[in-house]
């Protein structure tokens, strides 16, 4: 068994750090980094409110689906689109106080 020493207080792990690969890694995300990330946001949560979805038709079916198991993604895809809600009215304020200012 390999076991990693310890030097000056971090641990050094005898594997390679991932490397992204493929033309979307080498390309920053269409429309900005920010424009980006939010669509990676956005699709994130429309996946999540989808897998809920199928979940639920799953367990009302007796697929072998537990009820925790879909509570739990119930539940995540909650907050996850509450904070999605939050981030929109930051930004809706942030245009309005933009807009209010004198130029």
């Amino acid at each position: 068994m390999d076991i990693a020493p310890i030097r000056d207080g971090a641990i050094f792990l005898h594997t390679r750090s991932p490397e992204p690969a493929g033309p979307a890694a080498a390309a920053p995300a269409a429309g900005g980094e920010f424009g980006g990330a939010l669509k990676n946001a956005l699709e994130g949560l429309n996946e999540s409110q989808k897998s809920v979805d199928v979940a639920s038709i799953k367990m009302a079916a007796g697929e072998g689906v537990e009820v925790h198991q879909v509570m739990m993604a119930a539940e995540q895809a909650r907050l996850q689109l509450m904070l999605a809600v939050e981030v929109r009215n930051r930004l809706l304020e942030a245009y309005q106080e933009i807009s209010r200012a004198q130029v």
